[in-house]
């Protein structure tokens, strides 16, 4: 009996593991919203836009799935919706950080972090280069002994690798498409870095959806950036299919 409990287990752990490796890359491709027993899944577009016809439906579909917990990707919020605890879908930043730097120098995934921000602000937010500048020097003291100390610090460590664009705020947001090399961006090791970042990400996020919706009595209602959705669709399909009645 002893002997069958040990080959269950060991079958167990070796079909979660072979559903973890159906993570795939980021992708553009459907679906961006599962819905597997005890679990709402939601892929949302980035907007600070609340008149975005999204909200409409992720309020419908929190009504409707009436969850017991929720997770968004991002910073924990203070706060509760209908009184059910809110949690963070992402790994803490210092493990992430020490994923990619198994691939990356601390001097390249400075820059990547950094730039990648940059553009983001830039973007989104309509951030001007002194904006730019005096946010990324903010940013740059909270991290822990960085090879980049400083915005004047990031200008010279920007042009080992790049001539054009002339100044590191201008860095493309293209350069951060984890599903396109940097053969085809320019962007040297950033897009390889950000899917390396992704995939990390990914893998943390599938693990903490099928933990959290084990315990009976649980329903999880989660939204996430809507890429991240068709990359884990498959993983997750897996591990609820490998589930006892699968739940």
């Amino acid at each position: 009996m002893k002997t069958l409990s040990v080959c269950a287990l060991v079958c167990a752990v070796n079909a979660h593991a072979e559903c973890i490796d159906k993570i795939g890359s980021h992708s553009l491709k459907p679906p961006t919203t599962l819905e597997p027993p005890k679990l709402q899944y939601l892929g949302a577009e980035h907007s600070n836009d609340p008149a975005h016809p999204q909200f409409t439906e992720i309020e419908r579909l929190w009504a409707r799935a009436s969850p017991t917990i929720a997770y968004v990707a991002g910073p924990n919020r203070p706060f509760k919706r209908d009184e059910v605890p809110l949690g963070n879908l992402e790994p803490a930043p210092q493990d992430e950080v020490k994923y990619v730097m198994r691939q990356f120098t601390p001097e390249q995934t400075t820059l990547f972090y950094t730039l990648r921000e940059t553009a983001r602000l830039r973007e989104r937010h309509g951030f001007q280069s002194i904006q730019i500048g005096e946010r990324i020097d903010q940013i740059l003291k909270r991290f822990p002994d960085p090879p980049i100390k400083d915005s004047k610090e990031l200008a010279l460590a920007y042009k080992k690798y790049w001539q054009q664009p002339e100044h590191w705020w201008q860095a493309p947001q293209s350069w951060f498409d984890p599903g396109r090399p940097s053969s085809a961006t320019g962007g040297i090791f950033t897009n390889e870095l950000n899917a390396a970042s992704s995939h990390f990400r990914n893998v943390h996020m599938v693990k903490l959806l099928d933990e959290s919706t084990r315990e009976a009595n649980v329903s999880a209602f989660a939204v996430v950036g809507r890429n991240h959705v068709p990359a884990q669709a498959e993983a997750l399909r897996c591990i609820w299919s490998n589930r006892p009645n699968g739940d």
